[in-house]
């Protein structure tokens, strides 16, 4: 039902694009390492793994369904297991799925539906390993005799082995997700002891690294750059979601009130300390802690419901001496109206980042790829073949992202960690320099700048303003349209120095051309994992640059076509003497 109210209103949000153009890139070039497509190069396997495959060949709305019905089924299997009854949280959960849908934050819900299949399998295993125990038999519990309704024959061994391919299925797919689910596996593992075998709670344990590694692998070894920031009221928010499902009022099993602490503090931590990480954090707590809230919400009105008023104003120093005969109940009416204006403020701050996604059918014009081709075919014209990189101020959804970048590389793109990272100059406050915006346009090789007549994000407000200020320096305009303004940057020596020219660029390849022995600096970004291919091994290397690109040396002039290889064991690396080929 999410997919089919998102497709019919066109509610794409911000995360669409990314996800409109990794399935893209897939679908014509097969798995790949390395994209040209933004910031000069980068890695897509540090974001996903899994989903860019599976949804370039299924499609993004079949799988972005089928994860919301996925998500949902375990979901409300968990919460059904633990109360005896389905919750109101269950129903919510399910409507909640339009908000990923809506933002496209698909890899996040399709991780989700498979990191809460592992915990369901799981708690499969937990219960039949431990039939006579009392308590949790998942998270967060339920009684054991639930065990009796698993399916005939589905042996532990099967529970315990679908449940680790799952997790490791969900952090592949979602790093973020399987970031929350070693979490949640180690709170689960902890709030057990005591309750269940060793061996039960060895096996979260176990199951927490293998799902950490999981999730840290692809980013260690295809590592990105910057950090993502943690907005000081959506981490107030995390607190308050940790603290409700830690303290009595929820009357949450131990495992959830473990998890809520462990949570609440790595979050401190987040928010303080820059990382990749940084805002992402809240995820958890939106699609997962605020339906748990919602299940617990009858324990919360109860527990309201007995608070003594009086006692409250004594430990906060408000009033004097407390006395049993001064007690004086919240009462039933005053508990409901607290406890539904808590969830309903929950509710509406994990709604509320939707709302940039229904700006309209698509979100308008500038989300079509009708609004790039004209911009495509004038650049196709102008630079005969030849790839060139091209600038684009961030329109309010990044489509560029998804449809020029395909047909010519973008110096930004849609990753904010990259974009903080390499193009500081964007978030610096006050107006941005002629200087240094010309500066910025030669370092990066950009041959053109064009400029949308669309809604603009952020990061993109004071280039925009000196662009249309007519200050900024060496740019002449070539073409124009209703949404379009192109420049030329003048002196620009494009994605190569030197006696090189950049003839092909790809996510397979980048091939130059030199018309003599020597070095060049190409424009893309440096990696370890750089191959020569061919008889080019023999008389040419690579190396990194300044400013994180890459040197090309060779000692003949020709045809050096650089690929991305993890196993080649020397990679053509040069030595530090003569640019010989280490």
């Amino acid at each position: 039902m999410a997919c089919v109210v998102c497709f019919l209103g066109g509610w794409r949000g911000d995360d669409w694009a990314a996800q409109v153009y990794r399935a893209d890139q897939v679908a014509r070039w097969g798995f790949i390492l390395w994209d040209p497509g933004w910031y000069g190069g980068a890695y897509p396997l540090n974001y996903s793994l899994i989903y860019p495959l599976v949804a370039a060949y299924l499609g993004l709305w079949l799988v972005a369904a089928a994860s919301a019905v996925g998500a949902t089924y375990c979901f409300d299997r968990l919460v059904t297991r633990e109360l005896g009854r389905r919750p109101a949280g269950s129903w919510y959960f399910a409507a909640s799925t339009v908000v990923e849908v809506a933002i496209g934050q698909l890899p996040t819900l399709a991780g989700e539906a498979l990191a809460l299949g592992s915990v369901l399998c799981l708690a499969g295993y937990r219960m039949a390993a431990t039939p006579a125990a009392t308590g949790s038999p998942g998270v967060p519990g339920g009684p054991a005799p639930l065990a009796g309704h698993l399916p005939p024959g589905y042996s532990q061994w099967a529970r315990l082995s679908a449940g680790l391919v799952l997790a490791i299925l969900a952090a592949l797919t979602s790093p973020v997700v399987g970031a929350f689910l070693a979490l949640t596996f180690v709170a689960w593992g902890l709030g057990e002891v005591g309750r269940t075998t060793g061996k039960t709670v060895g096996v979260l344990l176990f199951a927490s690294g293998v799902t950490i590694v999981s999730s840290a692998a692809l980013p260690l070894v295809f590592p990105g750059a910057g950090y993502f920031p943690f907005g000081f009221t959506d981490f107030l928010v995390v607190l308050v979601i940790c603290g409700l499902l830690a303290s009595p009022l929820l009357q949450a099993s131990r495992p959830v009130r473990v998890a809520a602490l462990i949570y609440g503090a790595v979050s401190t931590a987040l928010f303080f300390i820059p990382t990749q990480m940084g805002d992402n954090d809240i995820r958890f707590a939106a699609y997962i802690g605020v339906p748990l809230v919602i299940c617990y919400l009858p324990r919360l009105v109860e527990s309201l419901e007995r608070l003594d008023v009086q006692k409250v104003a004594h430990a906060l120093g408000r009033s004097g001496r407390w006395h049993p005969a001064r007690a004086r109940p919240v009462g039933h009416a005053t508990a409901l109206v607290l406890a539904f204006a808590l969830t309903g403020g929950l509710v509406f701050w994990h709604w509320s980042p939707m709302a940039e996604a229904l700006g309209g059918p698509a979100n308008g014009p500038s989300s079509t790829p009708g609004f790039y081709k004209p911009l495509i075919t004038e650049l196709a014209r102008l630079t005969k073949g030849r790839p060139v990189r091209v600038e684009v101020p961030p329109t309010d959804h990044h489509w560029e992202s998804a449809y020029v970048a395909p047909a010519f590389p973008l110096a930004r793109g849609w990753e904010r960690q990259l974009d903080i990272a390499y193009n500081p100059l964007f978030y610096a406050p006050g107006p941005l320099s002629a200087a240094a915006y010309r500066n910025w346009l030669l370092a990066n090789g950009v041959s053109f700048v064009a400029l949308p007549n669309a809604p603009l994000d952020y990061a993109a407000v004071a280039e925009v303003t000196l662009l249309r200020s007519g200050k900024a320096n060496g740019l002449l305009q070539v073409w124009h349209s209703v949404s379009w303004r192109l420049w030329r940057v003048l002196g620009s020596g494009g994605l190569a120095s030197g006696p090189a020219a950049v003839t092909s660029l790809s996510p397979r390849s980048v091939t130059a051309q030199f018309d003599r022995m020597g070095s060049s600096i190409i424009k893309v970004r440096w990696s370890a994992y750089w191959s020569l291919a061919g008889p080019t091994a023999r008389h040419a290397c690579a190396r990194p640059a300044p400013g994180g690109w890459t040197v090309l040396s060779t000692s003949v002039a020709g045809t050096v076509e650089l690929n991305l290889s993890v196993l080649d064991p020397n990679h053509g690396t040069c030595s530090r003497v003569g640019g010989v080929r280490s």
